[in-house]
């Protein structure tokens, strides 16, 4: 257990930086480019995708739908692990790290929208295939 915590609070001295450089370089186009990525992979992106993926059908849309069922399962697990660590929100602790959105919750590790992200991009790349994979990865 003390190797997991000496672990968390490395990765997030390394966060913290990462946070700070690009949230030193915020302009307003960068904002709305950070925005819209954020909002691509929010929980009615993924309930649009499982719909439009169930009325097309065929193969496409069956990794459609288990592409957005593993954000589903992903999400959850990520709820849960979240309330396990509780590790407040960078945006929580310093004024010069102003969130651009609504945080849902408190807490921020580990991210249940990342792991979200990740597993639909992991799920639907292995779907439709290497050329897709490093797209979606990027995306997440």
């Amino acid at each position: 257990m003390q190797a997991l915590q000496a672990w968390i609070r490395t990765a997030a001295r390394h966060d913290a930086r990462l946070y700070d450089r690009v949230a030193g370089g915020r302009t307003a186009a960068w904002n709305r480019v950070m925005i819209g990525l954020t909002r691509s992979g929010d929980a009615r992106v993924y309930v649009g995708v499982a719909l439009l993926g169930a009325a097309v059908g065929s193969d496409v849309g069956a990794a459609a739908v288990a592409g957005s069922a593993a954000a589903c399962a992903a999400s959850a697990v990520g709820y849960v692990l979240k309330r396990a660590v509780a590790r407040p929100r960078p945006t929580l602790r310093s004024e010069a790290r102003a969130a651009l959105l609504r945080h849902p919750d408190a807490y921020s590790f580990p991210s249940s929208h990342t792991a979200a992200a990740v597993a639909a991009a992991l799920v639907l790349g292995a779907a439709l295939g290497p050329a897709a994979l490093a797209p979606l990865l990027a995306w997440a």
